[in-house]
């Protein structure tokens, strides 16, 4: 069996079109590529990740959200998809060390690219007190426009490029945050939002399907902002979350799955796709006996589990 990851990148299909091994895919798909280019690709490669589809046996979704669009773009996958979320490591990030501040702060983590609409965090500062100070994790094309946008609003000594941090110490990062803040467009899932809800830190997101997907499984300090939100508009959002999350750092986790919730119902769904070794999948349609269908168990709510190994 081959479990290939990412409609984006081209080793999922290479495995759909070379390997003769019963083939498992999680897409993570978002429906548009990440930059202009991208986008303008996206729609000749559409005919070539059909063929991924095509010749999975089963795909995993890790939200509802993409699996809607999944669905929609690529019906005739329909009757194979099942939607597997992302875990975190819940007790790694409750353990960690915050840093020594007596600032709010707000993080912001992920690829410095477009779609991530960073420029739209950093407006909120001209409109936060001063103890407002905005910390940002990641590296990618946008950085240097980004700092020179700081530059420009004389935000230097508020807003914060950290580049390219490791785990222990974004686990802190998370554990320090006052209120995690993304406005991407898109997103398959989301597993920063959930980390910093681990952490005990307030989101305020973008209110994009994927995140309101999150915020609906119980995440009490979270928020839902417009993408279109003006700099004031988010910046108030973002002050009442700071204010309410921080009396209630400590309450009691939303739905979070661990890795160990994620590994042990993939591996549930690798036993089906075993047990139906005699189907062939041509084209786009499959040809096979009637699967054995397990029941999935509900996410047992364990502390346990790895890290999270996909691109944020």
């Amino acid at each position: 069996m081959v479990h290939a990851h990412s409609y984006h990148a081209l080793p999922a299909l290479g495995a759909a079109i070379l390997s003769r091994q019963p083939l498992v895919f999680t897409p993570h798909y978002h429906g548009a590529g990440h930059s202009r280019l991208r986008g303008f690709l996206h729609v000749p490669y559409r005919r070539l990740g059909a063929v991924i589809f095509a010749r999975s046996r089963s795909v995993i979704c890790v939200s509802q959200a993409e699996s809607a669009l999944v669905r929609r773009h690529f019906p005739r996958v329909s009757g194979r998809v099942t939607v597997i979320p992302n875990g975190v490591d819940s007790a790694a990030l409750r353990m960690a060390e915050p840093f020594a501040t007596d600032r709010t702060i707000i993080l912001s983590v992920g690829r410095l690219e477009s779609y991530k609409n960073v420029e739209r965090i950093i407006a909120t500062l001209a409109h936060l007190p001063d103890d407002f100070v905005l910390y940002i994790v990641g590296e990618g094309p946008d950085r240097r426009s980004l700092e020179a946008m700081t530059a420009r609003l004389r935000l230097q000594g508020r807003a914060h490029f950290l580049g390219r941090v490791d785990m222990p110490t974004l686990q802190r990062w998370f554990r320090t945050a006052t209120v995690y803040v993304s406005m991407s467009s898109r997103e398959a899932f989301g597993i920063s939002l959930v980390e910093a809800l681990a952490a005990g830190a307030g989101v305020v997101a973008a209110d994009i399907p994927a995140y309101r997907e999150i915020v609906a499984r119980g995440a009490s300090g979270a928020a839902l902002a417009p993408l279109d939100a003006p700099p004031a508009t988010l910046a108030a959002t973002i002050r009442d979350v700071a204010a309410r999350r921080g009396a209630s750092r400590e309450a009691p986790l939303p739905d979070i799955a661990s890795w160990d919730d994620v590994a042990e119902r993939t591996e549930i769904l690798y036993q089906e796709v075993v047990a139906r070794g005699g189907a062939r999948v041509s084209g786009a349609r499959v040809d096979r006996r009637d699967p054995v269908r397990l029941p999935l168990p509900p996410p047992h709510r364990s502390a346990q589990g790895g890290l999270s190994p996909w691109k944020r």
